[in-house]
């Protein structure tokens, strides 16, 4: 094994894989989201309406809803790229946070708004 080789594997193995979540970049992402206003006003809202709507129908399914928090999540990444600057994870990321960072986010964000959806079964 070459020097430039041995180099780029030490390297590999420091870097996240674009596969794990990042569990303090994803609480600190869904921080970012349940604090910002305009968020909170735009996406996180109409969020919760339609949740609780679905309960109302009898038709929730906790499990599904993580996909509306996950829209959330993508779109908190891009804001906290764009107002913070990105957290620098190899592979398909946005703002910085990869699929699975962003998908952990959204099931903090799921945690913190359990409340707000009306009486749901899960």
């Amino acid at each position: 094994m070459t020097a430039a080789s041995q180099v780029l594997k030490k390297l590999d193995e420091a870097w996240p894989r674009g596969g794990e979540a990042d569990e303090a970049a994803a609480r600190e992402l869904s921080l970012f989201a349940v604090n910002h206003g305009e968020l909170h006003r735009q996406r996180i809202t109409p969020i919760i309406d339609n949740l609780n709507r679905k309960v109302k129908r009898g038709v929730y399914d906790h499990s599904k809803a993580l996909k509306l928090w996950g829209y959330a999540a993508d779109d908190a990444a891009q804001r906290y790229g764009k107002e913070i600057g990105g957290g620098g994870q190899p592979g398909p990321t946005v703002g910085g946070f990869n699929k699975a960072t962003r998908m952990r986010a959204a099931q903090h964000i799921q945690d913190h708004y359990d409340d707000a959806i009306a009486a749901h079964p899960h």
